[in-house]
């Protein structure tokens, strides 16, 4: 029995021996290991720290992240409104400030009947009266939106890069000062002329929007175009604004 016992101890000597002479005549990084062996634990525990900065160095293979876009821009808008826009890119999101003119295209008819609308909340109750025109100063308004940014990878066949379309909510204020001349008769006296009568006009509600913003590969511009559908919810609830710009930024 202790032949047998001391028989195969020496076996199994003998056979640990040749498997490390086997692994001494493949290893050629001088660590013990096949050199698969040795490329995987120097990718994972010698430069866990670069790992840990770069994920792509312990991939083995290829890996396309989307693509992010972070930091500050800022630039120019023509539409509704016209004036400055600034955005915080964060990764897929963004929030978006815009400030600038609005009403563009509201003529003297949407004055002539905001007259109107501003002397029947009044209740004058006059004999007679007659509208006789108006002045404006500059309306302004702030767009905030917190926007979803999703990638266009392709066009068709053709393969793209820099651009995503983008959808979003918020909210606006807008503001204007005007002032009217009208005449009025009261208890049958003759006419009463009323010049430069104030008004101001608050307008607060939520929006809407979508659009889409290509970025130059080759410099730290983007081009952009949206549409946005506002809602009064103050002086008008339930008043529909569609509104519309395109414009440039520079990324810093």
């Amino acid at each position: 029995m202790k032949k047998l016992t001391f028989l195969s101890a020496m076996c199994f000597l003998a056979s640990a021996a040749f498997a490390q002479s086997a692994l001494q005549l493949t290893d050629t990084s001088g660590t013990g290991m096949y050199p698969a062996e040795s490329k995987m634990i120097k990718g994972t525990a010698t430069e866990s720290n670069e790992a840990s900065a770069d994920p792509s160095t312990i991939i083995p293979f290829k890996y396309s992240a989307p693509k992010t876009n972070k930091g500050l821009s800022a630039g120019l808008r023509l539409g509704d409104p016209t004036g400055i826009t600034v955005k915080k890119h964060m990764a897929d999101r963004a929030l978006e400030i815009s400030l600038g003119r609005v009403y563009h295209f509201s003529g003297r008819s949407w004055y002539d009947n905001r007259f109107h609308d501003w002397y029947d909340d009044r209740k004058f109750d006059y004999d007679e009266w007659n509208y006789l025109g108006y002045r404006a100063g500059a309306p302004l308004a702030m767009q905030v939106h917190y926007l979803f940014n999703k990638n266009i990878s392709s066009i068709g066949k053709e393969r793209v890069s820099g651009l995503h379309w983008y959808y979003g909510f918020g909210g606006q204020l807008r503001f204007q000062r005007y002032y009217y001349d009208y005449r009025y008769k009261d208890n049958g006296s003759d006419w009463n002329y009323v010049r430069d009568q104030k008004v101001m006009d608050y307008d607060l509600g939520a929006d809407g929007v979508i659009g889409i913003e290509h970025k130059f590969n080759k410099a730290p511009v983007s081009v952009f175009t949206d549409a946005t559908l506002f809602m009064e919810i103050i002086d008008n609830p339930f008043l529909f604004w569609l509104q519309g710009g395109l414009g440039v930024r520079y990324h810093f």
